[in-house]
């Protein structure tokens, strides 16, 4: 299945390379290197996943690529979303080539799957390469183990794109060497396409700023969403955030920069979608709470994806009309007023999977469960989740291990998400809540390496 997952990632990366053909950067050389010490990958691949940037904790809802470090090496790392493996894709042309207007050489990296509170390796990680003259054919796809490795290229043409995929694997140390007296340049796609990320700060930030990093970080919520384009992403850091937030049918990724930022709406709802937002349309990773009438309003056959959230101490905790039908998952929907779900017709067939609800479904979905998720400490709105195996303390910044209580909400997501940047020992499985996918996730039971 993974093999295929990849086939998968190279037609898609296939058609990108075919729009982006045409914008291009060169520079010649006789040996193309890269020791992962700066940011070259990111400016001189042709096409990647989306380089998840190292200030911001919380992963991206998407396959991602990360600068990783141990000790004083560093490497790039590999980390899917569900079933989808992140990539990187190179293009090598030929700029003079006595042999003739081929590409030939050897490409050589190391491989590691690394274990440790960053990347865990249950189950165990993965990475393939292929290879193509022109990024519309490719090789079948090879599998990498770890060490160090050379990989023949070959192509007939004055181009050879070389795709890497993969998740929880690290390289290191690339080299291309192209055969003697070949001059390549590396052809890259300048950055075309790729989305924004819009910060919010509501402690430092101002709405006069641009948002482009921390320090120039918007002061609301709605003002970036405002200035963010389909498939942007805007990260919001840690506070509380007092806003009635609309989507205004953007598809865009709205999720918390670090520990869970908190949204409420003493007035009203804190989340709207009232303009058809679909799918792509992304929340996750937040606290809501504290809303006078409900946490999530969907209208006008709004149908977006909430997914790793806390919504709690609210009227009500999602209310839909007018044909909008979220896809809800990975969530803790617990302890509001009147009612955790409520939509215009009692037998509503609602899209909630993998989620902690304190009511019953009508035509109850996969996964979901009806058990006190064991808040830390609801009444003063710390809503990380009990584990003996250790829990995130945000007032101090520190981790304890004092619980006896064992939430039901650990390892209780959808099983084909993963942990992602959860802390080893994760159990392998993501969690439930606004913490869940994250490095402030509660820590459960489970080997620290497969």
């Amino acid at each position: 299945m993974r093999v295929v997952n990849l086939v998968r990632y190279i037609l898609f990366a296939s058609v990108f390379l075919t729009l982006a053909a045409g914008s291009v950067r060169a520079q010649g050389l006789f040996e193309y290197t890269d020791d992962f010490s700066t940011e070259k990958a990111q400016s001189d691949s042709y096409s990647s996943s989306l380089f998840w940037p190292s200030d911001i904790n919380c992963p991206p809802a998407c396959p991602y690529l990360f600068y990783y470090s141990a000790g004083e090496a560093r490497g790039l790392a590999f980390m899917n979303y569900g079933e989808d493996l992140a990539q990187l894709v190179y293009n090598f042309v030929v700029s003079a080539a006595p042999v003739g207007p081929a590409v030939r050489g050897t490409l050589r990296l190391d491989v590691s799957f690394p274990c440790n509170t960053q990347i865990g390796q249950f189950p165990p990680g993965q990475l393939f390469y292929a290879t193509s003259a022109d990024g519309l054919t490719w090789s079948v796809p090879q599998s990498l183990p770890a060490g160090h490795q050379d990989i023949p290229i070959s192509s007939a043409k004055s181009t050879c794109y070389v795709l890497l995929g993969g998740t929880r694997a690290v390289i290191d140390n690339l080299r291309f060497s192209p055969v003697a007296g070949t001059t390549v340049r590396i052809s890259v796609n300048g950055g075309a396409g790729q989305p924004v990320i819009l910060h919010v700060d509501g402690h430092s930030g101002r709405d006069t700023n641009d948002g482009h990093n921390r320090a120039n970080a918007f002061a609301t919520i709605q003002t970036a969403i405002d200035m963010a384009e389909d498939g942007d992403t805007v990260v919001v850091w840690p506070g509380v955030y007092q806003e009635e937030i609309s989507l205004k049918g953007k598809a865009i990724t709205l999720q918390s920069a670090a520990d869970a930022a908190v949204l409420t709406a003493p007035n009203g709802y804190a989340l709207s979608f009232y303009d058809g937002e679909g799918s792509a349309t992304i929340v996750t990773n937040f606290v809501i709470a504290g809303c006078r009438i409900a946490g999530v309003f969907c209208h006008s056959g709004s149908s977006p994806t909430l997914r790793n959230l806390t919504i709690t101490g609210n009227q009500a905790g999602i209310v839909i009309y007018g044909g909008a039908n979220p896809y809800v998952v990975n969530s803790i929907i617990w302890g509001n007023a009147k009612a955790a779900l409520s939509a215009w017709t009692a037998n509503f067939n609602w899209r909630v999977y993998y989620s902690c609800v304190d009511q019953s479904i009508p035509n109850k979905t996969a996964g979901n469960i009806r058990l006190d998720p064991k808040f830390v400490d609801s009444a003063n709105a710390d809503y990380h989740l009990k584990s003996p195996w250790g829990r995130y303390v945000p007032w101090t910044d520190t981790w304890v291990t004092t619980d006896r209580d064992n939430s039901p909400c650990l390892d209780a997501g959808d099983p084909s998400d993963g942990p992602r940047g959860e802390r080893v020992p994760n159990g392998g499985r993501i969690d439930m809540g606004a913490y869940g996918g994250t490095p402030y996730a509660s820590l459960s039971s489970g080997p620290l390496c497969k």
